[in-house]
């Protein structure tokens, strides 16, 4: 027991000023004044200085404030959309080999490659879920006709084509991008309807979320027309 008590003892007093207790590595022939000049506490010492334990010390608080280090700008990611799409594998799963099929009716055009349709039917299941969507060839008309569609995709495997071959003339007369995709399913399943969908209409709300996600998904589409 006073064994034990001698040894608690000591341990108390080994206890640094904020309760740790630091990691000595001093051998038995070692001096003590070695051991008093360890310097305590932060930074330095027995303690691990690669933890940032202050907020102001932090990479995120720099790259937040436009603080980065070096050349390296693009650490601070601006738009995910535009990173994205050079991400995408060159080998699609089997739900999207339809998309990019080879026969396709050349009256279709301009035809959205595997990236560029990816990214429209993510933007098309999102404004679907924001209440920015008309599914139809009829609906898709009515937008065009309103004046509050921002741009219409159309389906290439459509049967016979010739019934969506009206919108990208009244699209062009009304200065509205447009595209096709090869898949009317998986353009029916991006709108939120098991049936296919044909062609649909993503509508204007200027107090949207999806603005600014729109106007990039535009601007691709009419770099296809040039």
């Amino acid at each position: 027991m006073q064994l034990n008590g001698i040894f608690l003892e000591q341990l108390v007093r080994r206890r640094g000023a904020d309760g740790r207790i630091p990691v000595r590595t001093l051998d038995r022939g070692a001096s003590s004044s070695a051991a008093a000049a360890e310097p305590t506490g932060y930074p330095g010492g027995p303690y691990d200085t690669s933890l940032l334990v202050k907020y102001e010390h932090h990479v995120a608080r720099h790259i937040w404030f436009g603080e980065e280090r070096g050349p390296k700008k693009e650490l601070k990611v601006a738009g995910h959309g535009l990173k994205l799409n050079s991400r995408v594998p060159l080998a699609l799963p089997p739900q999207m080999e339809s998309w990019t099929g080879d026969a396709v009716n050349p009256k279709a055009y301009p035809l959205a490659d595997a990236q560029l349709t990816i990214t429209i039917m993510d933007l098309v299941q999102q404004a679907a879920n924001y209440k920015q969507l008309k599914k139809g060839a009829n609906e898709a008309t009515k937008t065009l006709n309103r004046g509050i569609s921002e741009f219409v995709v159309m389906a290439a495997d459509a049967e016979p084509l010739e019934i969506l071959l009206h919108l990208p003339l009244l699209a062009e007369d009304k200065n509205v991008p447009y595209v096709f995709v090869t898949s009317k399913q998986a353009l029916g399943r991006a709108c939120g309807v098991t049936r296919p969908v044909i062609a649909c209409s993503v509508t204007t709300n200027e107090g949207s979320q999806l603005k600014s996600q729109i106007q990039q998904l535009k601007d691709a589409i009419e770099k296809l027309l040039i």
